[in-house]
């Protein structure tokens, strides 16, 4: 199964992508700054039918240690 990861998924643009890879079957992986509305979109998409797991990951794109984790997250979590 393909894995997608999305920075800045919480709202948005970068929601409304993670949308549509869960509909067509992709792990997602979920990632953004703000803890609320990162539960909020994995709780949203949840909801949504589709084959590939949904999992989330606070991270600041602007730190490499958060970044390196969100890279080690996702290899153990998909």
């Amino acid at each position: 199964m393909k894995t997608i990861v999305i920075t800045g998924s919480g709202r948005g643009l970068g929601f409304e992508l993670a949308t549509r890879f869960r509909k067509a079957d992709f792990n997602v992986v979920l990632n953004d700054i703000n803890p609320a509305q990162l539960e909020t979109a994995k709780q949203n998409l949840e909801q949504i039918s589709g084959a590939g797991k949904v999992v989330a990951c606070v991270g600041d794109v602007s730190n490499l240690e958060s970044m390196q984790h969100l890279a080690a997250y996702t290899a153990e979590s998909c």
